[in-house]
């Protein structure tokens, strides 16, 4: 993964977190075997990229000492710009 880019992990929505995959193609013997989902991780959960309004719904739910550490550190990095 790049380091410019911000990601989220998410509920899958193949197999909507519950790690069950239908493996695509029909076996008459076994009509309901099913497989773990190959997209998301153990937890149901997959990344995808972060748009910027999850992040600013992300911030907007931290609490007022998170947000005044973060404009702090934004303001260094305008500076040292």
């Amino acid at each position: 993964m790049p380091f410019d880019k911000l990601y989220l992990k998410v509920v899958c929505s193949i197999c909507k977190g519950t790690r069950m995959f239908n493996h695509g193609h029909h076996d008459p013997h076994r009509p309901h075997r099913w497989k773990t989902c190959p997209y998301c991780d153990s937890n149901g959960l997959t990344v995808i990229e972060a748009t910027a309004d999850a992040i600013i719904k992300f911030i907007e739910n931290t609490d007022v000492s998170a947000r005044q550490r973060l404009k702090q550190k934004l303001a260094e990095i305008e500076s040292e710009e």
